[in-house]
């Protein structure tokens, strides 16, 4: 089974793409997709209430892991209800990693040592105990090991990863690592352009400039394995499908934060493309996945044919998929019945983009054994979706949602006024 398998029940023979464009709203909030405006500082909290790396804001503001209410956003509300408190392109990608050879902020791949074989900076074949930072790298099939050589304690900060070929069954980054591997600041893109193509008002990447997907860490086709590997503060466009992890243990989890991930390559609207695009996941049917904590990513997804967050079809166990932005594709979360211990908190659904269908798969994870769904809301996003329905073309375009709905309790059925176990969200 491979990324380009497609869940017979989400073929889609039409789309509805009907999203704003980007940059700053009527109150001066920011879009999803990273445009900001003159309020926007640059000066904030870090992970655990510090000075983050780079300067900027920590984004959430909140002690690191908890989703607290503790940070400000740029126009001082709780970084909770600010859109602009999430990661986008001011504090993301090779451009904001401390260090930078070229001027912060700025994305300048000439700046960047490109790999080659004979390179003692940036080369194309890899060592356990180094690091590698401010490379530029093409793909896919960027082998950070080997089935046969797997790697521990390898690093890589601000570099550039570019792909080809949406049909490619490799990811762009093949990963087979036994325990702290990190990916730090990188920049993942296709080759052929320098920012998404698809025009205004839809969002996402042609699928002829696309690339196949991210990152295998755990996808049995490839043996790859990702034991105790991290992705922070990435900006990763035009990709077909996602992240695939796969199982770990409490001693080397999986840590996915602070990410920027948006504009995929579109597959609904390419009569040729029969691509699984997921986000963060497990495309492997009866597959699993195991100790992976997805947390403060941005997700505004396009309209499309799967997941955002998508373990499907297999068993899973301590998942924690909390304080994320989420939207679009065609069932935006969906996670087996069949998992234990997830905790889906503080997550936040927006109208970026009409998910195809609903944004819930309907796969009832959250009364499972130690699971727990809490304090997940919906914003409005002004630049998004509208008219935007809690079932999308795929259902009727049913249950209209409109902005006096901001601020509702996310719940598995639905919006609420009050909780999923009641309370406040």
């Amino acid at each position: 089974m491979n990324v380009r398998r497609v869940v017979a029940t989400m073929v889609v023979v039409s789309a509805l793409g009907s999203c704003g464009g980007g940059g700053a709203s009527s109150d001066g909030a920011t879009s999803l997709d990273g445009g900001t405006d003159a309020t926007t500082g640059d000066a904030g909290n870090g992970l655990d209430g510090g000075t983050d790396l780079d300067g900027g804001t920590r984004l959430d503001g909140g002690t690191d892991g908890t989703g607290g209410d503790a940070g400000h956003g740029p126009d001082g509300g709780p970084c909770t209800n600010d859109l602009r408190c999430w990661p986008n392109a001011s504090n993301t990608g090779y451009q904001n990693a401390p260090g930078y050879p070229g001027t912060p902020g700025v994305a300048d791949p000439t700046k960047l040592t490109p790999a080659s074989s004979g390179s003692a900076t940036c080369p194309t074949t890899f060592e356990s105990h180094h690091t590698y930072s401010f490379c530029r790298f093409k793909g896919p099939g960027v082998f950070v090991g080997s089935a046969g050589a797997h790697l521990t304690d390898v690093h890589f900060v601000g570099d550039l990863f570019e792909g080809t070929d949406p049909t490619s069954d490799q990811a762009m980054i093949m990963l087979f690592c036994d325990g702290d591997c990190t990916f730090d600041y990188l920049t993942l893109k296709p080759a052929a352009i320098d920012a998404p193509d698809v025009p205004a008002p839809k969002h996402g990447t042609t699928y002829a400039n696309a690339y196949s997907a991210i990152m295998a860490a755990g996808w049995g086709a490839y043996y790859s394995t990702g034991h105790g590997f991290s992705l922070k503060h990435s900006d990763i466009w035009g990709y077909m499908s996602g992240l695939i992890v796969g199982q770990n243990t409490a001693a080397t989890p999986n840590l996915i934060q602070d990410n920027w991930m948006h504009d995929q390559g579109q597959c609904m609207e390419e009569p040729s493309c029969t691509t699984h695009a997921d986000g963060i996941g497990m495309v492997d049917t009866g597959g699993s996945s195991s100790y992976i904590t997805i947390d403060h990513n941005n997700m505004p997804f396009i309209t499309d044919n799967t997941n955002d967050i998508a373990f499907q079809q297999g068993t899973y166990d301590h998942l924690t998929i909390t304080n994320n932005i989420l939207s679009g594709d065609g069932y935006t979360v969906a996670i087996w019945a069949t998992s234990t211990n997830v905790t889906f908190t503080g997550n936040v659904w927006t109208n970026y983009a009409q998910q195809y269908f609903g944004v819930n798969y309907g796969q009832n994870f959250w009364d499972t054994p130690g699971s727990v769904w809490a304090h997940n809301k919906f914003l409005w996003d002004p630049t998004g979706a509208s008219p935007f329905f809690e079932g999308g073309p795929g259902l009727g375009n049913s249950g209209p949602i409109t902005a006096a709905d901001s601020g509702k309790c996310w719940v598995p059925s639905g919006l609420s006024s009050t909780d999923y176990k009641g309370g406040g969200c």
